[in-house]
């Protein structure tokens, strides 16, 4: 059906879906009928939703990441700078080329060049504390790396907010880093 372009056999294809006796592939057949014409439009046509369902999933990504605490004008900034890393990123390969190994590694200082202070900071903004913190909270229940990171500080003994501060540490790093 899909190589052909051809949604034709659909109808007969849901009904061996629902007469297969297996309640998942019932349950998608029936979910497939319900918006049976719009799987016919999408199987013939070579046009796609794509770039479409992934700026919404962009969107969903970011108002979860910000957890409500800032407003409209940023959300939309956030998303226009993923679009424009996406199609920056676009043509590239999705796994790196393999490089021989260096024979040298120069020393930090020669790596980086920028000027000015460029070392974290003994005391923080509490402004900027309390974004971490909530970033940390939302990121302890949605991110699987945080929350394995989460789980790992417990089980080590740590209290929730001692394992929350120990996240909104590490994430406070990777801006430093």
């Amino acid at each position: 059906m899909l190589d052909n372009r051809d949604a034709a056999p659909l109808p007969s294809w849901l009904d061996e879906l629902s007469h297969s006796g297996l309640p998942p592939l019932a349950g998608i057949a029936g979910a497939l009928r319900e918006d049976q014409h719009a799987v016919a439009q999408g199987i013939s046509t070579t046009y796609n939703s794509g770039v479409n369902e992934s700026r919404i999933t962009d969107v969903k990504l970011q108002k979860r990441l910000m957890a409500g605490g800032t407003g409209v004008p940023l959300l939309r900034h956030r998303v226009v700078l993923i679009a424009h890393l996406r199609r920056r990123y676009a043509d590239r390969p999705t796994t790196a080329p393999r490089r021989s190994p260096p024979t040298k590694i120069l020393p930090l200082q020669l790596v980086r060049r920028h000027r000015g202070n460029m070392r974290r900071p003994r005391r923080y903004c509490h402004r900027l504390m309390r974004v971490f913190y909530m970033s940390a909270m939302v990121a302890a229940r949605s991110c699987p790396v945080s929350q394995a990171f989460y789980e790992r500080k417990r089980a080590e003994g740590k209290y929730h907010k001692q394992a929350i501060i120990a996240l909104a540490r590490r994430r406070l790093n990777v801006l430093w880093a």
